[in-house]
């Protein structure tokens, strides 16, 4: 169940949490108030303290629903932390030829979200490498500004994009590159977002490794895989 069904769950058995406590309450009311059903003396001193226990429950409830539920719209950074494998489902050949990226989230010594990562191509030779300068979370979607550097060309690039929640472990995105050196460079890119198994990017770090390079064979064929669907 991803994020947006369990809120929906939530305001839905808060709805019918509140449809009965409303109910109880104008019974216990109309019993303690309006001597519906006659109730003894001492039938009615319980109700009466039953009524300010619903009381406190409904100042409660209103607490909650103010403080509680709606804070939980956003969720929180741990959503968005950890690795994630990036494929690129558009790609300017001219401008931006990684297709494959794996990224790297973390709260920062601020606690501000952070991320860094590397690009490959088509070809597995890695062409980028970037990070985050400023992101931002509105609702499940994560906005972000990044830089990065593309060593072959010597390009500066940079630009806005966003990462859209779908469930845990995957996501939706798009991103902008511009360029410092062509200010005509405006290229946007679709991308698809899956959580990364544990040590992934630890091992994608490793440059001489045979593991590496078999890992990174494994996700460009899943690209293509998902590409022709």
């Amino acid at each position: 169940m991803d994020s947006k069904q369990k809120q929906k769950m939530r305001w839905i058995l808060f709805y019918i949490f509140t449809a009965l406590f409303v109910l109880i309450v104008v019974m216990t009311m109309a019993t303690v108030f309006f001597g519906i059903g006659e109730p003894t003396e001492n039938e009615r001193d319980v109700l009466f303290k039953t009524f300010i226990v619903e009381i406190g429950l409904a100042v409660a409830t209103l607490f909650y629903s103010l403080f509680g539920l709606k804070k939980q719209r956003n969720p929180e950074h741990h959503e968005f932390e950890g690795d994630w494998w990036q494929y690129a489902l558009t790609v300017n050949r001219d401008i931006e030829r990684s297709v494959v990226s794996i990224l790297h989230t973390r709260r920062d010594e601020d606690g501000q979200l952070s991320m860094n990562g590397d690009a490959w191509g088509r070809n597995g030779k890695r062409f980028a490498r970037f990070n985050s300068r400023a992101t931002k979370i509105l609702d499940d979607k994560l906005i972000y500004y990044w830089e990065g550097d593309w060593p072959e060309t010597g390009e500066k690039l940079f630009g806005p994009g966003e990462i859209v929640l779908k469930t845990s472990d995957r996501a939706e995105g798009e991103y902008i590159t511009r360029s410092e050196t062509n200010l005509d460079t405006n290229v946007l890119s679709s991308v698809l977002y899956f959580r990364a198994e544990p040590g992934d990017y630890e091992l994608m770090q490793n440059a001489a490794s045979k593991e590496r390079a078999d890992l990174l064979t494994k996700r460009l064929k899943a690209r293509e895989a998902l590409l022709a669907r």
